[in-house]
């Protein structure tokens, strides 16, 4: 069967936030089942990058990115960014997104 549609996950809502584990596991099921999938980690969703999270989507195949100006807002330490999160913007983020891309969102 033809793979799901891309989907690109923009992620404003940490790791405990109501619907996120599902909107992950969802994510990590099109990944799995072929499909193109992107997150972007942004504002409350950099939680995400103090748990197993960013290495695990990678390793489902699955590019981890985060929000520059939200982590310099945050004050982010950039030599505690896990090496396979590559540094972004909500802007480029859905400006890449392929024609016909799923766009979901979660907010705290």
């Amino acid at each position: 069967s033809a793979p799901p549609p891309p989907l690109r996950l923009l992620l404003a809502a940490g790791p405990g936030a109501p619907g996120v584990a599902d909107l992950l596991a969802e994510a990590t099921a099109r990944a799995r089942a072929g499909g193109s999938v992107r997150i972007l980690l942004t504002e409350g969703g950099l939680a995400h990058l103090g748990t197993d999270g960013p290495p695990t989507w990678t390793a489902d195949g699955i590019p981890v990115a985060m929000c520059a100006r939200s982590a310099r807002a945050n004050k982010l330490d950039p030599m505690k960014v896990p090496s396979m999160v590559t540094w972004s913007s909500v802007t480029s983020f859905l400006l890449e997104a392929a024609a016909g891309a799923t766009v979901w969102t979660a907010f705290p």
